[in-house]
């Protein structure tokens, strides 16, 4: 809908232009004033710079905590081959 209303405005102000053509500043005014707006109301890419974003943020804690995360999983593998060794012994 709001694709449509801009885009029959900036239609209007170019038939404006054509037929009275003191009125250019004010079309061309008005008709760069609609595609910045429509600019900046299209939010296309925004889902793809959240994930790059996130994944940076989740690649610099991993390489932050990197020996305490080491230290867990180590700790982990060590308790979960304890208890598969008690339960084949």
């Amino acid at each position: 809908m709001k694709e449509q209303m801009t885009e029959s405005v900036i239609q209007m102000a170019e038939e404006t232009l054509q037929a009275e053509p003191e009125y250019a500043g004010d079309c061309e005014r008005v008709t760069s004033t609609v595609r910045e707006r429509k600019l900046l109301l299209d939010n296309r890419g925004v889902g793809v710079v959240e994930v790059i974003l996130i994944l940076v943020v989740l690649i610099a804690l991993v390489l932050i905590f990197k020996e305490q995360l080491g230290n867990m999983v180590t700790k982990a593998m060590d308790a979960l081959e304890k208890s598969i060794n008690e339960v084949l012994s």
